[in-house]
């Protein structure tokens, strides 16, 4: 299901931010101005081999906070770039550039729109299977993982094939929050009891935030 911004009953859901942190996302943005949202994108994807090791090799707590708190910051801080340096003539100026070019210009690209799909599911892969595998349900896994492959390639599809524009949503936005709260829980709680419980429901909630949001955008 196609949907236009000119739509008030479902605008709320497909609002890219919260207004609550606009004022915080636009003084990060100015403080930010010294690099550009693929840079951050690119510096996520070629750490996530990093996240895969502290989580596969069972590292200390403190190293596994140290290294995620930063790699999840920076999922934030690439989309406040894009969205603070963004232009409405983006297809016109970037149709021309080429990988370093959109590699430097400070906010929207279409290498941005390919790789920050692959950064975000790359850093929850590289959490998951390593630190979560032994002990969450393999079935809820499994499914999580289809519904992050189905929501990446669904909306390059729709765009090229049904020439539509797929607008982000509120369900996508809160799964990702989720999803933070199961890789905190996979790295931070017990993996048996009260913080096995924890863990998993929020790996439920991740999953089902993941089904709504794919529905919503096709």
């Amino acid at each position: 299901m196609l949907i236009s911004n000119e739509n008030p009953k479902t605008g709320w859901i497909h609002q890219k931010s919260f207004a609550v942190l606009r004022p915080a996302e636009h003084w990060i943005g100015q403080h930010l101005r010294w690099t550009t949202p693929c840079q951050i994108t690119m510096a996520r994807i070629i750490t996530s081999p990093l996240v895969f090791a502290i989580f596969y090799w069972e590292t200390p707590i403190w190293v596994k906070f140290a290294v995620m708190t930063p790699h999840l910051l920076a999922d934030w801080f690439d989309g406040i770039l894009a969205r603070e340096f963004g232009s409405s003539r983006i297809e016109l100026l970037t149709s021309f550039q080429n990988f370093w070019e959109q590699l430097n210009w400070k906010g929207e690209t279409r290498l941005g729109k390919l790789i920050d799909p692959i950064a975000d599911k790359g850093a929850w892969v590289c959490v998951l299977l390593p630190g979560g595998w032994n002990y969450l349900p393999h079935e809820i896994i499994v499914t999580n993982l289809v519904l992050a492959v189905l929501l990446t390639f669904s909306r390059p599809v729709i765009t090229t094939f049904f020439k539509g524009e797929v607008a982000a949503n509120r369900f996508g936005k809160f799964k990702i929050g989720a999803e933070v709260l199961v890789i905190s829980g996979i790295g931070l709680l017990p993996h048996s009891g009260p913080g096995a419980v924890i863990t998993n429901s929020c790996l439920i909630l991740a999953t089902l935030l993941a089904g709504a949001s794919l529905f919503v955008q096709i």
